[in-house]
């Protein structure tokens, strides 16, 4: 904490160094600060609003202390209560990093802002002085910044400068600016876009926004699109759009969409207009969108809008976009959407049904059903199901599944082995649910027997059991590792396959003691080549030493070939040095086999030259000559013209090369 004589330092360097909204680093901050003078500590630059909020603290206080009218306590008897009320009020919630004028904010929040709306000038600066730190929570900080700026915009923002700088924190920041805003708005708006750093310009420009959103509307039409967060970006799209005549949404939408700057891709503003347009005037809305070119709107703002549109009536939307769909992806989308949400409802299901039999082949139906509740989605499914067998249909089944498998794997299992047909995507689905099953804290050996035995395609199996060892290893990758060991044959590879790859990450120590000394040592070359692949992908050389120090033989040969496999394919120059810096020798001979194969799809002369440095004569051979063919293959003039200037390459080889595929 600072003590009061350095908080009255930074508020006298505030003085002298703050004119017109920037703040100048003229002079340094010093700790050995003078004592406070009598009067006069802000300077003229102070704004006005401040100047008559200390005059009417001096007129307040004339009585005594300002009192909670609720609780009758003054400022000070209130401090203890901060603390309590902080942590509360500072549970996460969406967009937490700003504070949204006029949302819903808890209780708590409330009390602290009351509280501090009874501390005089002094009393907030000696709070700052005595009882804020790196850990002061940040609804404190905003309310206190917020309490202080009625006073003294420059005295505010001196505090949180030093803030920032010390410990990178600028909560608070936000509560500046609005009470700046209401005063200044033009000097608020020239300091924040003098601001540096990303996050504190999104943080201080969304609250001059939401501050200046009914005076100043067209300031908030041009900079809306500046705000990257989404619900920040969201809460001032809807403030905006509320505030317009109906006679003006086709001329914003229409602006919305020319804008080319922020993240206006997302096309997140042009979402919350049409939403707010369609509640208002939906065939104005329709036609609307009717006039858009094909592929011009995202697929989330269809999805958004039509969420908006079928709350209340599903099948009155899907008949009346319904003649539109063959000519208009938008549409097809929106009347896909609108279309599930019939069918979940009970507004005859019967006639969605039908309806879906005449147009069902234009629809296209995307995710976003996993708020459901797991019987509505399964009572879809059986209704889609009674269609008859089409590619929409399949398709449709299939994304419905993947939103039960998030609420209740172990269902959407059961109704995949059902309604599914076999493929690509029903195996992904079916390996998916086990993996979320086990993630779910549910039995991995159920889900492990599941895999093995309800596959006939022997690589949708393999995929399977990756999949479910890979997430049992989240929770016990020892339990896992022990229960691979049991498996046989291709299976058991597969299986510590998906063990590796998240052990290496969670546990490295105990992987290496499970790789040197395995349940079956049968396992321990594959295990040793899979593990330390892992380790070279992702920690490079850091394991170059252990795997040289695996038990001799087998073991220590695969854990080399996996290292370097790894390491190669992220990172060429590196594992290159490393090579260069191993004594000759088998192990050297079977890590740079390794790095030729991963570098001759990147490098093929630096592939070709590596595979020249094997001291084995057969495996040099081999290497070079493999190289040379691929060359050769994917581009003859320049290989030919290698092999015809290279004097390191034998004069048989050189022949053998020229000749073979010769046109």
């Amino acid at each position: 904490m600072k003590t009061t004589g350095q908080i009255i330092g930074l508020l006298l360097f505030a003085s002298g160094g703050y004119a017109a909204g920037v703040w100048f680093a003229d002079s340094s901050r010093s700790s050995r600060l003078t004592e406070e003078p009598s009067g006069g500590s802000d300077s003229a630059k102070n704004n006005s609003v401040g100047m008559e909020s200390r005059e009417g603290e001096k007129l307040g206080n004339a009585g005594g202390a300002l009192r909670d009218p609720r609780t009758g306590a003054t400022f000070a008897e209130s401090l203890d209560r901060l603390d309590h009320l902080a942590k509360r009020a500072s549970a996460p919630m969406g967009g937490a990093a700003f504070l949204v004028e006029g949302e819903r904010r808890g209780k708590a929040q409330l009390e602290i802002e009351r509280i501090f709306a009874l501390a005089s000038r002094s009393e907030v600066l000696a709070f700052f002085a005595d009882s804020v730190d790196e850990t002061t929570e940040s609804t404190i900080l905003k309310a206190a910044y917020g309490r202080l700026a009625e006073f003294s915009i420059s005295e505010a923002l001196a505090i949180w400068e030093d803030q920032l700088e010390r410990c990178g924190n600028n909560a608070g920041i936000d509560a500046i600016v609005r009470a700046w805003s209401r005063n200044d708005p033009g000097e608020a708006e020239r300091w924040i876009d003098g601001l540096t750093k990303t996050r504190d310009r999104q943080a201080a420009l969304f609250a001059f926004l939401d501050e200046i959103m009914e005076r100043s509307p067209d300031i908030v039409d041009r900079r809306l699109f500046e705000i990257n967060e989404l619900w920040p970006s969201l809460h001032l799209s809807n403030r905006f759009i509320n505030q317009l005549e109906p006679s003006e949404f086709s001329e914003v939408a229409d602006r919305f969409l020319s804008r080319r700057h922020g993240k206006w891709q997302y096309q997140n503003q042009v979402a919350e207009l049409l939403s707010v347009w369609g509640e208002s005037d939906r065939s104005a809305m329709i036609r609307w969108l009717v006039a858009r070119p094909d592929g011009e709107l995202r697929g989330n703002v269809i999805s958004r809008v039509t969420n908006s549109l079928s709350k209340t009536d599903p099948a009155t939307l899907v008949r009346e976009i319904g003649p539109l769909v063959s000519d208009n992806q938008a549409f097809s989308e929106m009347a896909g959407q609108a279309w599930i949400q019939w069918l979940k409802s009970d507004e005859d299901p019967a006639e969605a049904i039908a309806w879906f039999e005449n147009h069902g082949e234009n629809l296209t139906v995307g995710l976003g059903f996993n708020s459901w509740p797991k019987e509505d989605t399964i009572r879809v499914i059986d209704r889609v199901a009674t269609l008859p067998e089409s590619e929409s249909r399949k398709q449709i089944v299939e994304k419905l599944l993947y939103e039960l498998s998030d609420a209740d794997p172990k269902d959407a299992l059961s109704y995949g082995k059902k309604h599914l047909l076999e493929g690509n995507g029903a195996d992904d689905f079916f390996a998916g649910a086990l993996s979320k099953y086990v993630r779910k804290g549910e039995d991995p050996e159920w889900a492990l027997d599941w895999a093995t035995e309800n596959f006939d395609n022997a690589e949708a199996r393999n995929q399977a059991v990756r999949w479910v060892m890979s997430a049992w290893t989240e929770r016990d990758p020892e339990a896992a590792a022990q229960r691979a060991s049991r498996l046989s044959g291709k299976l058991r590879e597969e299986a510590f396959s998906g063990i590796v790859g998240d052990w290496v990450e969670k546990d490295p120590k105990k992987l290496l003691d499970f790789v040197k000394a395995p349940p079956d040592p049968k396992s321990a070359p594959y295990l040793a080549k899979s593990s330390f692949w892992q380790f070279g992908y992702k920690k490079g050389g850091d394991y170059l030493s252990e795997a040289m120090a695996m038990p001799e033989g087998e073991v220590r040969e695969q854990a080399v070939r996996g290292l370097f496999s790894g390491w190669a394919r992220a990172n060429l120059e590196t594992s290159a040095v490393a090579l260069d810096r191993m004594k000759d020798g088998s192990l050297r001979d079977t890590a740079i086999s390794e790095f030729v194969q991963i570098a001759g799809w990147e490098d093929r002369q630096l592939a070709i030259a590596w595979s020249l440095a094997i001291t084995d004569p057969e495996q040099r051979r081999r290497n070079t000559m493999e190289q040379m063919n691929q060359w050769l293959r994917a581009d003859r003039d320049a290989a030919v013209r290698w092999i015809e200037a290279n004097d390191k390459l034998p004069s048989e080889w050189k022949s053998e090369l020229l000749t073979k595929g010769k046109p």
